[in-house]
């Protein structure tokens, strides 16, 4: 999950480097922006965090969300909190979108994965 790029350099506002969750979703959301299948994957993965079945997510470095084999921790979202709701929503709308909706969701999401890139190197 996490796949932390090494170039994860700053903030949209130039305001500093990012925080570690916010390179996690980047690099998991440019993972999505590799296919229409990638992206339904993350859907899955939506799904298994509310229904509390996700493997978990590899650790950072020094992190405690690990057992003591080293294995990542199950990970899950509660359904009644905020997050919860609003995921439930996204899940729901993502299953009731059409095809060719999901192609030009694809594409807007490779988009923006890309112009965030130059966006990096520039």
């Amino acid at each position: 999950f996490y796949g932390t790029p090494a170039a994860a350099k700053s903030n949209d506002d130039g305001g500093g480097p990012r925080s570690p969750p916010s390179v996690a979703l980047l690099a998991r959301l440019r993972r999505a922006s590799d296919s229409v299948d990638s992206l339904v994957d993350l859907l899955d993965e939506w799904h298994s965090l509310l229904d509390g079945t996700h493997g978990g997510c590899p650790a950072l470095p020094g992190s405690a969300h690990v057992d003591a084999a080293g294995n990542p921790l199950p990970a899950s979202v509660d359904r009644e909190s905020r997050f919860g709701v609003y995921l439930r929503r996204l899940c729901l709308g993502m299953e009731e979108i059409p095809f060719e909706s999901l192609g030009r969701l694809w594409t807007a999401v490779r988009g923006y994965c890309d112009a965030e890139e130059e966006g990096r190197e520039a």
